[in-house]
Protein backbone atom coordinates (compact mmCIF):
# COMPACT_ATOMS: atom_id res chain seq x y z
CA UNK A 1 0.00 0.00 0.00
CA UNK A 2 1.44 3.37 -1.06
CA UNK A 3 1.24 6.44 1.53
CA UNK A 4 -0.46 10.19 0.18
CA UNK A 5 0.59 13.69 0.56
CA UNK A 6 -1.52 15.43 2.90
CA UNK A 7 -1.12 19.38 3.02
CA UNK A 8 1.71 20.80 2.64
CA UNK A 9 3.63 19.50 5.61
CA UNK A 10 5.81 16.28 6.13
CA UNK A 11 4.09 13.09 5.80
CA UNK A 12 5.22 10.02 7.19
CA UNK A 13 4.33 6.87 4.94
CA UNK A 14 4.21 3.68 6.12
CA UNK A 15 4.20 0.11 3.91
CA UNK A 16 3.80 -3.07 5.34
CA UNK A 17 5.63 -6.18 4.18
CA UNK A 18 3.81 -8.51 1.77
CA UNK A 19 2.64 -12.26 1.82
CA UNK A 20 2.18 -14.57 4.62
CA UNK A 21 4.76 -15.22 7.02
CA UNK A 22 6.43 -11.79 7.22
CA UNK A 23 8.21 -10.80 10.46
CA UNK A 24 5.53 -8.07 10.40
CA UNK A 25 8.62 -5.66 10.15
CA UNK A 26 7.67 -1.34 9.53
CA UNK A 27 9.46 0.63 7.44
CA UNK A 28 9.14 4.34 8.01
CA UNK A 29 10.10 6.69 5.21
CA UNK A 30 9.96 10.80 5.68
CA UNK A 31 8.90 12.36 2.38
CA UNK A 32 9.70 16.52 2.16
CA UNK A 33 6.83 19.00 0.93
CA UNK A 34 7.54 20.96 -1.72
CA UNK A 35 9.35 24.57 -1.54
CA UNK A 36 6.76 27.42 -0.20
CA UNK A 37 6.02 29.57 -3.46
CA UNK A 38 7.40 32.64 -2.62
CA UNK A 39 5.53 35.87 -3.13
CA UNK A 40 5.94 38.62 -5.54
CA UNK A 41 6.28 42.58 -4.89
CA UNK A 42 3.22 43.96 -3.68
CA UNK A 43 2.83 46.33 -7.71
CA UNK A 44 1.36 49.83 -6.55
CA UNK A 45 -2.13 50.59 -8.22
CA UNK A 46 -2.06 51.58 -11.71
CA UNK A 47 -2.03 54.95 -12.36
CA UNK A 48 -0.61 55.76 -8.99
CA UNK A 49 2.14 58.05 -9.36
CA UNK A 50 5.80 57.72 -7.32
CA UNK A 51 6.47 59.54 -4.43
CA UNK A 52 8.46 62.59 -5.31
CA UNK A 53 12.02 63.40 -5.21
CA UNK A 54 12.55 65.91 -2.30
CA UNK A 55 13.44 69.25 -3.30
CA UNK A 56 16.30 71.96 -2.20
CA UNK A 57 14.34 75.05 -0.81
CA UNK A 58 14.22 77.51 -3.42
CA UNK A 59 17.16 80.76 -3.14
CA UNK A 60 15.90 83.68 -1.84
CA UNK A 61 16.58 87.12 -3.47
CA UNK A 62 17.78 89.39 -0.54
CA UNK A 63 14.78 92.03 0.89
CA UNK A 64 15.45 95.38 -0.71
CA UNK A 65 16.05 98.22 2.10
CA UNK A 66 14.65 101.43 1.87
CA UNK A 67 17.14 104.17 1.30
CA UNK A 68 18.49 106.64 4.12
CA UNK A 69 16.80 109.64 4.90
CA UNK A 70 18.27 113.02 2.69
CA UNK A 71 20.19 111.01 0.43
CA UNK A 72 22.74 109.79 2.72
CA UNK A 73 25.01 106.60 1.63
CA UNK A 74 24.70 103.78 4.24
CA UNK A 75 27.11 101.91 6.38
CA UNK A 76 26.19 98.50 6.07
CA UNK A 77 28.12 95.32 6.38
CA UNK A 78 31.43 94.08 7.22
CA UNK A 79 34.50 96.72 6.16
CA UNK A 80 38.06 95.75 5.50
CA UNK A 81 40.49 97.75 6.88
CA UNK A 82 44.06 98.74 5.94
CA UNK A 83 46.15 100.73 8.38
CA UNK A 84 47.62 103.71 6.49
CA UNK A 85 49.78 105.52 8.75
CA UNK A 86 50.81 106.06 12.61
CA UNK A 87 51.92 109.31 13.90
CA UNK A 88 52.63 109.84 17.44
CA UNK A 89 53.68 112.78 19.57
CA UNK A 90 56.33 112.07 22.15
CA UNK A 91 55.70 108.52 22.86
CA UNK A 92 54.76 105.89 20.67
CA UNK A 93 51.60 104.39 22.69
CA UNK A 94 50.16 102.72 19.89
CA UNK A 95 52.95 100.69 19.48
CA UNK A 96 52.35 97.48 17.83
CA UNK A 97 49.72 98.52 15.07
CA UNK A 98 52.06 98.83 12.04
CA UNK A 99 51.55 100.13 8.52
CA UNK A 100 49.51 97.10 6.08
CA UNK A 101 48.20 95.66 9.30
CA UNK A 102 44.30 94.39 8.38
CA UNK A 103 41.39 93.85 10.59
CA UNK A 104 37.29 93.64 9.56
CA UNK A 105 34.88 96.48 11.36
CA UNK A 106 31.15 95.32 11.36
CA UNK A 107 28.97 98.36 10.80
CA UNK A 108 25.64 99.43 10.71
CA UNK A 109 23.51 102.75 9.99
CA UNK A 110 20.94 103.69 12.22
CA UNK A 111 18.28 106.16 11.93
CA UNK A 112 15.36 107.48 13.82
CA UNK A 113 13.83 110.05 11.60
CA UNK A 114 15.89 112.59 10.08
CA UNK A 115 18.65 111.32 12.89
CA UNK A 116 21.31 109.09 11.54
CA UNK A 117 24.06 107.22 13.29
CA UNK A 118 26.65 104.44 12.36
CA UNK A 119 27.05 101.47 14.95
CA UNK A 120 30.40 100.59 14.21
CA UNK A 121 32.95 97.44 15.93
CA UNK A 122 36.53 98.10 15.82
CA UNK A 123 38.16 94.85 15.98
CA UNK A 124 41.61 94.82 18.35
CA UNK A 125 44.26 93.00 18.08
CA UNK A 126 43.65 90.81 20.37
CA UNK A 127 40.57 89.20 18.31
CA UNK A 128 38.07 91.69 21.05
CA UNK A 129 35.98 94.51 19.58
CA UNK A 130 35.80 98.09 20.87
CA UNK A 131 32.24 99.44 20.32
CA UNK A 132 31.29 102.84 18.87
CA UNK A 133 28.41 105.05 18.10
CA UNK A 134 29.55 108.00 15.83
CA UNK A 135 27.22 110.88 15.66
CA UNK A 136 27.08 112.99 11.69
CA UNK A 137 28.77 115.31 11.70
CA UNK A 138 28.29 116.67 8.29
CA UNK A 139 27.30 114.88 5.55
CA UNK A 140 29.11 111.25 4.61
CA UNK A 141 31.11 111.84 8.13
CA UNK A 142 30.66 111.08 11.22
CA UNK A 143 32.44 110.67 14.88
CA UNK A 144 32.29 109.33 18.38
CA UNK A 145 34.52 110.36 21.35
CA UNK A 146 34.86 108.04 24.01
CA UNK A 147 37.31 107.70 27.21
CA UNK A 148 39.41 104.95 29.02
CA UNK A 149 42.85 103.75 29.67
CA UNK A 150 45.75 103.06 27.74
CA UNK A 151 49.79 101.67 29.03
CA UNK A 152 52.62 104.12 28.17
CA UNK A 153 55.94 103.07 27.17
CA UNK A 154 58.12 104.49 29.53
CA UNK A 155 59.69 102.25 32.41
CA UNK A 156 58.61 105.09 35.07
CA UNK A 157 54.91 104.73 33.88
CA UNK A 158 54.07 101.50 34.97
CA UNK A 159 49.91 101.78 35.22
CA UNK A 160 47.58 102.30 32.61
CA UNK A 161 46.82 105.94 32.65
CA UNK A 162 43.18 107.77 31.54
CA UNK A 163 42.78 108.61 28.32
CA UNK A 164 40.51 110.21 25.94
CA UNK A 165 39.76 109.15 22.00
CA UNK A 166 37.74 109.80 18.89
CA UNK A 167 37.10 107.80 16.03
CA UNK A 168 35.86 109.58 12.88
CA UNK A 169 34.34 108.14 9.76
CA UNK A 170 34.62 109.34 6.12
CA UNK A 171 32.31 107.57 3.33
CA UNK A 172 32.83 107.27 -0.10
CA UNK A 173 32.53 105.02 -3.12
CA UNK A 174 28.78 104.91 -3.57
CA UNK A 175 26.85 101.80 -4.84
CA UNK A 176 23.00 100.85 -4.39
CA UNK A 177 23.07 97.50 -2.84
CA UNK A 178 19.57 95.67 -2.39
CA UNK A 179 18.15 98.96 -3.38
CA UNK A 180 19.57 101.47 -0.71
CA UNK A 181 22.92 103.27 -1.30
CA UNK A 182 25.57 102.00 0.52
CA UNK A 183 29.40 103.14 0.69
CA UNK A 184 31.88 101.05 -0.59
CA UNK A 185 35.03 102.81 1.03
CA UNK A 186 35.45 104.31 4.16
CA UNK A 187 38.28 106.23 5.67
CA UNK A 188 38.75 106.13 9.56
CA UNK A 189 40.89 107.78 11.88
CA UNK A 190 41.52 107.40 15.65
CA UNK A 191 43.58 109.93 17.60
CA UNK A 192 44.33 108.64 21.64
CA UNK A 193 45.63 111.50 24.07
CA UNK A 194 46.86 110.47 27.19
CA UNK A 195 49.61 111.83 30.09
CA UNK A 196 52.95 109.66 30.05
CA UNK A 197 55.06 111.20 33.18
CA UNK A 198 52.84 113.81 33.28
CA UNK A 199 53.36 115.18 29.65
CA UNK A 200 50.66 115.10 26.85
CA UNK A 201 51.28 112.81 24.59
CA UNK A 202 49.09 111.71 21.50
CA UNK A 203 49.09 108.66 19.29
CA UNK A 204 46.78 109.19 15.44
CA UNK A 205 46.46 105.93 13.46
CA UNK A 206 44.42 106.22 10.32
CA UNK A 207 42.86 103.27 8.10
CA UNK A 208 41.55 103.10 4.89
CA UNK A 209 38.78 100.27 4.51
CA UNK A 210 36.49 98.69 1.69
CA UNK A 211 33.29 96.40 2.03
CA UNK A 212 33.09 92.88 1.84
CA UNK A 213 30.77 91.34 -0.09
Amino acid sequence: MRGKLIGGGLLAATTLAAGCGGDGATKTVTVASPPATQTAPATPPAGTAPPAATQPPAATTPQALPPLPGGRAALDGSYRMRVRRTDYVRENIVAGILQGQQSTWPMKSVCAGGDCKVKVRRELQSGAYENFTLSEVKPGSYADRSTGTIKCLSLSERDPQPSRQRLSLRVSGVAEINGRPTAQRVDAYLTIETKCDGLPTRGIISWRGSRLP
